[in-house]
């Protein structure tokens, strides 16, 4: 009985020292990426892509009759399980006045303006995804090109899907549980296919857990919030309210975001001694990531205190 209790507590101390360990290493890693100011950066190009997005997504949807009125189950969805619950009739609100605005001149120039922006940000997002994971790897022009033309399909008809889904879904519970799911699977496929690297099943799971966890938390706690200050929102901002509100939330989604692909990348590189170790690749300012060549002198100290001599080729290519 106390060697079946020894050995649970062991587990339970191992846990407890790896999970103190990869919290370390994620947060270090965090702060050396600088993913509170690539969030910034991220969040400014999801608002210049919100808009032609807004008519594309609009000008299917209403080709195809799931928009009248302005009345969709899938814009329902999308306002009840992406964006804060306070708040969120308003933003859609606005959203939809801006599409519908934009729809007479979509055309060939506004197609053209919505692939130029939507680019910029899936570039913006891969960049910093794969400084991340210390790549710099480039795709092959054809996968290359297939991974853009899945993206833009994904983008075009994505939104006419989800309503395809929601408009014949008549389980309350799967009609409730399928957005929760809904938000899990991109961070998911967002960690495991956007670096130019081989991200493991595990390590990208693990991310998409913590990020789609705490995204669910902060969309509650953000609308309870502003349900408490939309009224001072009002009087100091007036119409330029709801832009503040959504940058914000827009903000705090990319930072949940780089952050679930901070936890893969530390997950995946997690050594058996509990040191995450980093790729020693180059970030987007063109110098050594720090955390790569912080791994690589710790594990020459261990080694010559050890009195073992020096590192192999093999124990380097691990940084």
């Amino acid at each position: 009985m106390n060697n079946l209790s020894e050995k649970y507590d062991n587990r339970f101390s191992n846990l407890g020292t790896l999970t103190s360990r990869l919290s370390v290493n994620v947060w270090h890693q965090f702060m050396a990426h600088k993913c509170l100011q690539q969030a910034s950066s991220l969040a400014f190009n999801t608002l210049l892509c919100l808009v032609p997005l807004s008519a594309v997504a609009l000008f299917l949807l209403k080709t195809f009759g799931a928009v009248e009125d302005g009345n969709s189950p899938l814009i329902a969805a999308l306002r009840d399980n992406f964006l804060p619950r306070y708040g969120a009739e308003e933003i859609v609100s606005e959203l939809s006045g801006f599409a519908n605005r934009n729809l007479r001149g979509l055309g060939v120039g506004g197609f053209l303006l919505f692939l130029l922006v939507s680019t910029m940000l899936f570039m913006s997002v891969e960049q910093h995804f794969n400084d991340i994971w210390g790549s710099r790897r480039r795709l092959p022009v054809m996968q290359a090109f297939q991974k853009y033309a899945v993206f833009y399909t994904l983008l075009s008809i994505g939104p006419l899907l989800i309503w395809l889904f929601f408009s014949t879904a008549t389980n309350w519970v799967f009609a409730h549980v399928f957005p929760w799911m809904l938000v899990y699977c991109l961070f998911f496929l967002m960690y495991i296919a956007m670096p130019n690297t081989t991200v493991k099943w595990n390590a990208a799971l693990l991310g998409t857990f913590i990020a789609g966890t705490l995204f669910q938390i902060a969309r509650l706690a953000f609308g309870s919030y502003l349900e408490l200050v939309w009224k001072n929102y009002s009087d100091i901002y007036g119409a330029l309210a709801m832009l503040i509100i959504l940058a914000i939330w827009t903000y705090t989604t990319w930072v949940l975001i780089l952050l679930g692909a901070e936890v893969s990348n530390a997950f995946q590189h997690l050594g058996h001694q509990g040191v995450a170790r980093g790729k020693l690749g180059y970030g987007s300012n063109g110098y050594l990531n720090s955390s790569g060549v912080i791994a690589l002198f710790l594990i020459v100290a261990a080694r010559f205190s050890k009195g073992e001599g020096a590192c192999t080729t093999e124990q380097v290519a691990l940084c």
